[in-house]
């Protein structure tokens, strides 16, 4: 009986740890994701003023779209690690 235990608590470190790299990864991810849309967005907005011959407003609407999209993906990694450090503390 006592190994069961052991296996569980090994098992239960292993999911707190998973959960950890994969919450932190998904930051990261949001953070690769907006550094990029800010570049994508500097090209968009110089199109634009030139007249938007090659981007144009879809442009900027794609750049809004995955600004939104990292948003979210950084605000589900906060609340995540969140979560874990008070289930930790509790």
């Amino acid at each position: 009986m006592g190994a069961g235990v052991l296996e569980m608590n090994k098992y239960n470190r292993f999911l707190r740890a998973y959960y950890i790299m994969f919450f932190w990864a998904l930051r990261l991810v949001a953070c690769l994701a907006a550094a990029v849309n800010i570049v994508i967005l500097a090209f968009v907005l110089i199109d634009l003023a030139d007249g938007g011959r090659d981007y144009g407003f879809t442009g900027l609407a794609f750049v809004a779209f995955s600004l939104c999209i990292a948003f979210a993906m950084w605000k589900i990694g906060s609340v995540g690690l969140l979560r874990l450090r008070q289930a930790k503390a509790s």
